[in-house]
């Protein structure tokens, strides 16, 4: 373990699945000195046709313990507008202060043009749009410019650019691949 982030604190949102980017993100601050709280919301995993993770937000927080972490979680629900604040008031009350925040959140959804509901809509503008702006209000809002450093990484939702098809090679960075369903939009 290196030391770079000895004495930091992160917060990592989407972090209920042990393999997925949340978990790796969290795994690297761990093992770069890092206290962490985990977020997830394990009850939109179990909707997913590839379900939630066997040992659920659980196993990665006991894996991450197990390799020296400082690791805490919070299941929340980031469609309901006060989620975001009470995610960071929970690191902050646990750790003290948090020094950087990774918006690794992401709301997935099967539903095609033909099936697509309002409602889907509406929950998928709550997490994947308007929870982030409001961490990284919330993050602010506590942040301690005494400290030196910190910031915000705010990942885009997958959804928003989706896989490149297989006949597409991988595009330079910056660059959407120019079969996705993102490039024709972005033209």
């Amino acid at each position: 373990m290196s030391a770079t982030l000895h004495g930091r604190v992160v917060v990592v949102t989407g972090a209920g699945r042990r393999a997925a980017i949340g978990a790796a993100v969290a795994r690297r601050v761990v093992a770069d000195g890092a206290a962490v709280l985990l977020h997830s919301w394990s009850t939109h995993d179990t909707e997913q046709p590839w379900g939630a993770d066997p040992g659920g937000p659980e196993a990665l927080v006991d894996e991450l313990r197990r390799a020296g972490g400082r690791v805490e979680h919070l299941s929340a629900d980031l469609a309901v507008p006060d989620a975001p604040t009470a995610v960071l008031a929970a690191a902050h009350d646990v750790f003290g202060h948090v020094d950087a925040l990774v918006a690794n959140h992401a709301r997935s959804s099967t539903q095609d043009l033909e099936h697509l509901t309002a409602a889907e809509l509406d929950l998928s503008h709550a997490v994947d749009t308007r929870a982030s702006p409001l961490l990284v209000q919330a993050f602010a809002a506590q942040h301690d410019d005494t400290r030196p450093g910190g910031g915000c990484c705010c990942s885009p939702p997958g959804s928003t650019t989706g896989p490149c098809p297989p006949s597409c090679r991988t595009p330079p960075p910056g660059r959407l691949c120019k079969d996705s369903p993102a490039a024709s939009r972005s033209t």
